[in-house]
């Protein structure tokens, strides 16, 4: 029987969560095999991450396994019903594709916020690129890991669960509202919540204006970025500029 559901474009197609998962999943395992080994040494995780997880340990659905199984059980549902709707095998030229795009954002993010900054803040010189914590105690290999993890779980908690939670959650109660008004309310509440996560325990940064508003710029960026490209590749900007000035700038 012929397929005659129409193929998908390249920027139809690499939004989708079949394409987002197959770019993360490997970053997923990498940090998840990679944490145990920092934490060795070092007892930390990526405060996404951390929250997630005791969020879900305090429902009752935390371990190890537990969380594997209902993450693959929640994120494979998404899928089969892609598949299902648009079927089409992969292509594997998108996930390159993809990958470049998320290069090219990575270099760009610190540039494009820093402007964005200095117009917020007038008469502020360009701001340094800012990381997502400090980690001038661990060594390259453990600060690589925890970029993955600042990827992986902030994206996830800040742009799936939280901004888009939040869009579903004002259209249902203020269906009068303008179609601009819970986009922007969503955006900002999400991007103020990620600027400020950075400054909460024991490896958070004191805080400064300079820094907090750089990262709330950031997040609406992310936010712009995550509504356009999709989960995987706002995953991969995100993971890949913080290694960037973890390797270049330091932490």
């Amino acid at each position: 029987m012929t397929d005659l559901r129409p193929a998908r474009t390249y920027w139809e197609a690499s939004r989708s969560w079949t394409y987002s998962l197959i770019l993360v999943v490997p970053l997923l395992i990498i940090y998840e095999a990679g944490i145990l080994a920092v934490q060795l040494q070092h007892p930390v995780r990526n405060g996404a991450d951390a929250l997630i997880k005791a969020l879900l340990q305090v429902a009752g659905v935390w371990s190890a396994v537990g969380f594997g199984v209902l993450l693959a059980a929640a994120l494979g549902a998404r899928v089969w019903v892609e598949r299902k709707r648009h079927g089409g095998a992969v292509r594997r030229e998108y996930l390159l594709f993809m990958a470049g795009e998320s290069v090219l954002y990575a270099l760009l993010l610190a540039p494009v916020v820093g402007r964005l900054t200095q117009a917020v803040l007038p008469g502020l010189s360009a701001p340094a690129p800012i990381a997502a914590s400090p980690g001038g105690e661990f060594g390259l290999g453990a600060m690589i890991i925890l970029s993955l993890g600042a990827g992986i779980y902030e994206e996830l908690l800040f742009r799936v669960l939280l901004m888009s939670g939040l869009l579903l959650a004002l259209k249902e109660i203020f269906p009068r509202w303008p179609k601009w008004a819970p986009y922007t309310v969503a955006a900002t509440a999400a991007a103020l919540l990620f600027s400020a996560f950075h400054y909460i325990g024991e490896y958070g940064d004191p805080f400064s204006i300079v820094s907090f508003t750089f990262r709330f710029v950031a997040g609406l960026v992310l936010n712009a970025l995550y509504a356009a490209r999709g989960y995987g590749i706002a995953v991969w900007t995100h993971a890949l500029y913080d290694i960037f000035l973890a390797v270049t700038v330091g932490w």
